[in-house]
Protein backbone atom coordinates (compact mmCIF):
# COMPACT_ATOMS: atom_id res chain seq x y z
CA UNK A 1 0.00 0.00 0.00
CA UNK A 2 2.97 2.48 0.93
CA UNK A 3 5.94 3.11 -1.46
CA UNK A 4 9.37 4.45 -0.77
CA UNK A 5 10.16 8.12 -1.97
CA UNK A 6 12.75 9.90 -4.21
CA UNK A 7 13.56 12.04 -1.11
CA UNK A 8 17.08 12.33 -0.57
CA UNK A 9 16.42 11.35 2.92
CA UNK A 10 12.81 10.63 4.27
CA UNK A 11 10.98 7.20 3.30
CA UNK A 12 13.43 6.32 0.61
CA UNK A 13 13.61 3.02 2.98
CA UNK A 14 10.19 1.94 4.23
CA UNK A 15 8.79 -0.78 6.62
CA UNK A 16 4.67 -1.45 6.65
CA UNK A 17 3.10 -3.26 9.08
CA UNK A 18 -0.07 -4.56 9.24
CA UNK A 19 -0.15 -4.30 13.21
CA UNK A 20 2.47 -3.43 15.98
CA UNK A 21 2.17 -2.45 19.13
CA UNK A 22 3.51 1.20 18.04
CA UNK A 23 5.77 2.21 15.61
CA UNK A 24 7.54 3.95 17.90
CA UNK A 25 8.39 0.99 19.78
CA UNK A 26 9.07 -0.65 16.38
CA UNK A 27 11.58 1.74 15.86
CA UNK A 28 13.56 1.82 18.78
CA UNK A 29 13.76 -1.82 18.56
CA UNK A 30 15.31 -1.70 14.94
CA UNK A 31 18.17 0.78 16.83
CA UNK A 32 18.42 -1.65 19.32
CA UNK A 33 19.64 -4.17 16.92
CA UNK A 34 21.27 -2.48 14.47
CA UNK A 35 21.74 1.38 12.45
CA UNK A 36 19.10 1.40 10.13
CA UNK A 37 19.38 4.04 7.03
CA UNK A 38 18.61 7.75 7.93
CA UNK A 39 15.43 8.78 7.07
CA UNK A 40 13.60 5.14 7.52
CA UNK A 41 10.10 5.19 7.87
CA UNK A 42 8.19 2.56 9.68
CA UNK A 43 4.54 2.84 9.38
CA UNK A 44 1.55 0.63 10.28
CA UNK A 45 -2.10 0.38 9.44
CA UNK A 46 -2.88 -0.44 12.98
CA UNK A 47 -1.33 0.40 16.28
CA UNK A 48 -2.49 -1.49 19.57
CA UNK A 49 -0.70 0.71 21.75
CA UNK A 50 0.03 3.88 19.95
CA UNK A 51 1.65 6.82 21.74
CA UNK A 52 1.11 10.40 22.24
CA UNK A 53 2.72 12.97 24.39
CA UNK A 54 2.87 12.96 28.20
CA UNK A 55 1.98 9.53 28.09
CA UNK A 56 -1.41 9.65 26.84
CA UNK A 57 -2.42 7.39 23.99
CA UNK A 58 -3.12 8.30 20.55
CA UNK A 59 -6.07 6.65 19.26
CA UNK A 60 -6.62 5.91 15.53
CA UNK A 61 -9.16 3.69 13.50
CA UNK A 62 -6.92 0.91 11.52
CA UNK A 63 -6.81 1.77 7.44
CA UNK A 64 -7.73 5.26 7.71
CA UNK A 65 -5.32 7.21 8.79
CA UNK A 66 -1.34 7.38 9.16
CA UNK A 67 0.50 6.21 12.17
CA UNK A 68 4.39 6.43 11.67
CA UNK A 69 7.47 7.10 13.29
CA UNK A 70 10.95 7.95 11.38
CA UNK A 71 14.47 7.14 12.55
CA UNK A 72 17.05 10.08 12.33
CA UNK A 73 20.89 10.69 13.25
CA UNK A 74 20.62 14.35 14.01
CA UNK A 75 23.89 14.74 15.76
CA UNK A 76 24.46 18.14 14.36
CA UNK A 77 21.64 19.59 16.70
CA UNK A 78 22.91 20.05 20.60
CA UNK A 79 20.95 18.70 23.47
CA UNK A 80 20.22 22.02 25.33
CA UNK A 81 18.90 22.86 21.03
CA UNK A 82 16.50 19.74 20.51
CA UNK A 83 13.55 21.43 20.46
CA UNK A 84 14.55 23.00 17.03
CA UNK A 85 13.82 19.46 15.89
CA UNK A 86 10.48 19.67 17.44
CA UNK A 87 9.87 22.84 15.14
CA UNK A 88 11.25 21.46 12.15
CA UNK A 89 8.65 18.38 12.39
CA UNK A 90 5.93 20.31 13.27
CA UNK A 91 6.24 22.78 10.20
CA UNK A 92 7.01 20.40 7.65
CA UNK A 93 3.66 18.42 8.58
CA UNK A 94 1.83 21.97 9.36
CA UNK A 95 3.31 22.69 5.34
CA UNK A 96 1.98 19.29 4.03
CA UNK A 97 -1.24 19.42 5.31
CA UNK A 98 -2.26 23.37 4.79
CA UNK A 99 -3.02 23.27 0.98
CA UNK A 100 -6.07 20.59 1.54
CA UNK A 101 -8.00 22.41 3.99
CA UNK A 102 -9.59 25.80 3.65
CA UNK A 103 -8.51 27.19 7.55
CA UNK A 104 -5.62 27.71 8.58
CA UNK A 105 -3.14 25.17 9.77
CA UNK A 106 -1.97 26.17 13.05
CA UNK A 107 0.86 24.27 15.42
CA UNK A 108 -0.51 24.28 19.18
CA UNK A 109 2.61 23.86 21.46
CA UNK A 110 4.54 22.32 21.75
CA UNK A 111 3.91 20.47 18.37
CA UNK A 112 -0.20 19.61 18.16
CA UNK A 113 -1.15 20.29 14.39
CA UNK A 114 -4.53 22.29 14.61
CA UNK A 115 -7.51 23.02 11.70
CA UNK A 116 -10.12 24.94 12.74
CA UNK A 117 -9.64 24.70 16.29
CA UNK A 118 -9.43 20.60 16.16
CA UNK A 119 -6.35 18.42 16.52
CA UNK A 120 -5.29 16.40 13.30
CA UNK A 121 -2.21 15.88 14.09
CA UNK A 122 0.07 14.34 17.08
CA UNK A 123 3.75 14.32 17.17
CA UNK A 124 5.91 12.30 19.69
CA UNK A 125 9.41 12.65 19.23
CA UNK A 126 11.80 10.28 21.58
CA UNK A 127 15.41 11.16 21.66
CA UNK A 128 18.59 10.00 22.79
CA UNK A 129 21.74 12.13 23.55
CA UNK A 130 25.93 11.09 23.02
CA UNK A 131 27.38 13.44 25.03
CA UNK A 132 26.28 17.18 24.52
CA UNK A 133 24.51 16.08 21.47
CA UNK A 134 21.45 14.36 19.86
CA UNK A 135 22.54 10.43 18.75
CA UNK A 136 19.19 9.57 17.08
CA UNK A 137 15.86 10.43 17.24
CA UNK A 138 12.35 8.24 16.86
CA UNK A 139 9.92 10.43 15.29
CA UNK A 140 5.93 9.32 15.89
CA UNK A 141 3.75 10.97 13.56
CA UNK A 142 -0.10 10.54 13.64
CA UNK A 143 -2.33 12.71 11.39
CA UNK A 144 -6.00 11.81 11.21
CA UNK A 145 -6.89 11.66 7.15
CA UNK A 146 -10.08 9.53 6.64
CA UNK A 147 -11.55 8.86 10.24
CA UNK A 148 -14.65 10.46 10.25
CA UNK A 149 -16.04 9.38 14.04
CA UNK A 150 -14.88 11.34 16.80
CA UNK A 151 -17.23 10.91 19.21
CA UNK A 152 -14.66 10.13 22.15
CA UNK A 153 -12.46 12.57 21.20
CA UNK A 154 -14.55 15.97 20.85
CA UNK A 155 -11.17 18.15 20.14
CA UNK A 156 -10.27 15.74 17.46
CA UNK A 157 -10.68 15.99 13.32
CA UNK A 158 -9.61 14.58 10.16
CA UNK A 159 -8.39 15.90 6.81
CA UNK A 160 -12.17 14.27 5.46
CA UNK A 161 -14.14 15.83 8.15
CA UNK A 162 -12.43 19.21 7.32
CA UNK A 163 -12.91 18.64 3.36
CA UNK A 164 -15.90 15.91 2.94
CA UNK A 165 -13.58 14.35 0.42
CA UNK A 166 -11.41 10.45 0.71
CA UNK A 167 -7.34 10.90 0.29
CA UNK A 168 -4.77 7.95 -0.29
CA UNK A 169 -2.95 7.72 2.40
CA UNK A 170 0.42 7.11 0.33
CA UNK A 171 0.37 10.24 -1.33
CA UNK A 172 -0.45 12.35 1.59
CA UNK A 173 2.40 10.47 3.56
CA UNK A 174 4.39 11.58 0.71
CA UNK A 175 3.67 15.66 1.04
CA UNK A 176 4.56 15.17 4.38
CA UNK A 177 8.18 13.71 3.55
CA UNK A 178 8.82 15.59 1.44
CA UNK A 179 7.95 19.25 3.88
CA UNK A 180 9.20 17.63 6.60
CA UNK A 181 12.91 16.84 5.12
CA UNK A 182 12.87 20.59 3.17
CA UNK A 183 12.73 21.35 7.46
CA UNK A 184 15.47 18.80 8.53
CA UNK A 185 17.73 19.85 5.92
CA UNK A 186 17.90 23.45 6.62
CA UNK A 187 18.50 22.47 10.22
CA UNK A 188 21.39 20.27 8.71
CA UNK A 189 22.55 23.79 7.19
CA UNK A 190 22.55 25.32 10.15
CA UNK A 191 19.39 27.27 9.37
CA UNK A 192 17.85 26.96 12.84
CA UNK A 193 16.98 30.61 13.15
CA UNK A 194 14.74 30.80 10.04
CA UNK A 195 12.80 27.50 11.07
CA UNK A 196 12.38 29.03 14.94
CA UNK A 197 11.06 32.13 12.86
CA UNK A 198 8.67 29.99 10.89
CA UNK A 199 7.22 28.18 13.77
CA UNK A 200 6.31 31.03 15.36
CA UNK A 201 4.76 32.37 12.43
CA UNK A 202 2.00 29.20 12.91
CA UNK A 203 2.12 29.44 16.74
CA UNK A 204 -1.70 28.99 17.51
CA UNK A 205 -2.42 32.03 19.85
CA UNK A 206 0.76 33.98 19.09
CA UNK A 207 -0.02 37.32 20.47
CA UNK A 208 -3.62 36.48 21.25
CA UNK A 209 -5.23 36.57 24.83
CA UNK A 210 -6.37 33.28 25.93
CA UNK A 211 -6.86 31.62 29.44
CA UNK A 212 -4.35 29.18 30.96
CA UNK A 213 -3.90 26.91 33.96
CA UNK A 214 -0.70 26.35 35.86
CA UNK A 215 0.00 25.36 39.44
CA UNK A 216 -3.63 24.89 39.54
CA UNK A 217 -4.55 28.60 39.20
CA UNK A 218 -6.26 30.37 35.81
CA UNK A 219 -4.92 32.89 34.79
CA UNK A 220 -5.01 35.29 31.17
CA UNK A 221 -2.25 34.86 29.52
CA UNK A 222 -0.51 36.07 25.81
CA UNK A 223 2.14 33.83 24.49
CA UNK A 224 4.86 35.92 23.24
CA UNK A 225 7.37 33.48 21.70
CA UNK A 226 9.34 30.30 22.51
CA UNK A 227 13.01 30.71 24.54
CA UNK A 228 16.21 28.51 23.53
CA UNK A 229 14.71 25.59 25.39
CA UNK A 230 11.55 25.13 23.80
CA UNK A 231 9.53 26.83 26.57
CA UNK A 232 6.42 28.63 26.31
CA UNK A 233 6.79 32.24 26.92
CA UNK A 234 3.50 33.48 28.68
CA UNK A 235 3.14 37.18 29.31
CA UNK A 236 1.19 37.32 32.41
CA UNK A 237 0.06 40.10 35.24
CA UNK A 238 3.18 39.42 36.69
CA UNK A 239 5.45 39.70 33.38
CA UNK A 240 6.72 37.09 30.80
CA UNK A 241 7.51 33.54 32.73
CA UNK A 242 9.16 29.97 30.67
CA UNK A 243 6.92 27.17 31.12
CA UNK A 244 7.99 23.92 30.40
CA UNK A 245 6.15 20.93 28.78
CA UNK A 246 3.48 19.70 31.10
CA UNK A 247 3.80 23.13 33.08
CA UNK A 248 0.77 25.36 31.73
CA UNK A 249 -1.94 24.10 29.66
CA UNK A 250 -4.52 26.33 27.47
CA UNK A 251 -8.19 26.31 29.13
CA UNK A 252 -9.92 28.59 26.31
CA UNK A 253 -9.60 31.17 24.12
CA UNK A 254 -12.39 33.68 21.86
CA UNK A 255 -9.73 33.00 18.79
CA UNK A 256 -11.97 30.80 16.25
CA UNK A 257 -8.92 29.08 14.40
Amino acid sequence: MFTTTNNILLGKVLNEHKLVDSTNDQAKLLLSKSKPVEGTVIIAHHQQRGKGQYGNVWAAAPGENLTFSIILYPKFIAAASQFALSQAVALGIRDALQPYVNEVAYIKWPNDILVAGKKVCGILIENSLQGSSLSDSVVGIGINVNQTDFNCLPHASSLKVLTDRQYDLNQVLHRVLGCMEGYYLQLLANRAEQVRAAYLQHLYLLNQPATFEADGHTFEGTIRGIDTNGRLLLEGADGITAYGVKEVALVSSDIKA
